[in-house]
């Protein structure tokens, strides 16, 4: 297994699912290799043999030299009925910051996650802990008038907490380029001979360390992982698109990146009994049945399903594709007997023409133990 480091050199406007990678992995063995090689590479995804199998990307941040990955976390918050008003009241804030700040964990957690090491209970300990330091720093201050201290921040703290995705609205102006000036328009309830530019907006995406230096360069990044028999594809990809870049905009400077691969492995239990995707993950006719056999009483299922759709432009032809309904990442099942290969699902056929296209179904699977 490869884990890709992505180290962005400007924002993204395109997030960077599994679907939506593979796509562009595609594209650039196109472009490499020709539609030949395509071809190759598509039969064997066909035949459920996929030269390799991609993940959603993940956040990820530097401290001193290494890079700190971040997955999604499985674990649901643990349900509490509680009688006095200001326990539920701390609950209820609790749950907030529990989806909010463990919604990725770091590579030590997960693995422990994994192993069946570690619960929900813990990381809602972990957020009870700074909570009642919080309110011992802010009674202090208020019984001796004085100014709130500043709460430690530890090196622990700093390792498990995963950077904060940034959304940014963009403003731009539309530009002649056969007069090299601004399109204007007249404005709307003028009398006058007033015009305005076509002003413009698109999203741009970034990731941010709460802890990091404002001062220093940037450490924080995307990554995701790849398995499979054949990861020889992979570089060349990774190095054209490094001067394309990666997803929408690339024309105006978004999806840049400098890149670092390296081996990768998890340390997944020999007990397992669950499965867990890091991937959007549309399972064939026949997985469906086997996960649907499991009774639902079963605790070993926690899965979001997201309806998935999209359009395809050739030349003068704008298609839209059908849309199909995919479990999410950190969706986590029983695991199916026999199951030895990285990857479930398969590809999702859309259409002929203008060209062949398919979407990306292959869930990359995790053993794990669930509690």
């Amino acid at each position: 297994m490869k884990i890709i480091y992505l180290k962005p050199l400007s924002g993204y406007a395109t997030p960077l699912r599994s679907d939506t990678l593979w796509g562009m992995l595609c594209w650039g063995i196109r472009h490499l290799w020709g539609d030949a090689t395509l071809t190759t590479f598509l039969a064997a995804c066909e035949a459920g043999q996929p030269p390799f199998v991609v993940s959603s990307t993940f956040p990820c941040k530097q401290y001193g030299k290494d890079w700190i990955p971040f997955f999604p976390n499985p674990l649901p918050f643990p349900d509490a009925h509680d009688v006095d008003l200001a326990i539920a009241l701390k609950n209820a804030i609790l749950r907030k910051k529990y989806k909010k700040e463990t919604a990725f964990v770091n590579l030590e957690d997960f693995t422990s996650i994994l192993n069946g090491n570690l619960t929900a209970n813990d990381l809602r300990q972990r957020l009870r802990d700074v909570m009642d330091e919080e309110d011992r720093l802010a009674e202090e201050s208020k019984r001796t008038g004085k100014r709130k201290k500043e709460r430690a921040i530890s090196e622990g703290e700093i390792l498990q907490t995963a950077p904060r995705c940034e959304d940014f609205s963009m403003t731009h102006n539309t530009i002649d380029r056969l007069r090299g000036g601004t399109l204007s328009l007249p404005i709307e309830g003028s009398t006058q001979d007033e015009t305005a530019g076509q002003l413009f907006h698109s999203p741009e995406t970034f990731w941010t360390d709460p802890f990091s230096d404002p001062n220093q360069e940037p450490n924080t990044g995307i990554f995701f992982l790849a398995d499979g028999p054949d990861l020889s594809l992979l570089e060349p990809v990774l190095r054209l698109f490094r001067h394309w870049g990666l997803g929408a905009d690339r024309t105006t400077g978004k999806g840049f990146f400098d890149f670092e691969i390296q081996d990768f492995s998890l340390s997944t239990p020999a007990d397992a009994n669950a499965m867990l995707t890091l991937s959007l993950f549309r399972p064939l006719p026949d997985e469906l049945s086997a996960i649907d056999s499991f009774p639902v009483e079963d605790n070993r299922f926690k899965y979001r399903i997201e309806l998935r759709e999209g359009r395809v432009g050739h030349l003068h032809i704008d298609l839209k594709k059908q849309a199909h309904r995919y479990f999410t990442e950190g969706s986590v099942f029983p695991l199916l007997s026999g199951l030895t290969s990285r990857h479930l699902g398969g590809l999702v056929h859309q259409f002929d023409k203008p060209h062949p296209v398919w979407d990306n179904g292959f869930g990359f699977m995790v053993h794990l133990k669930w509690q």
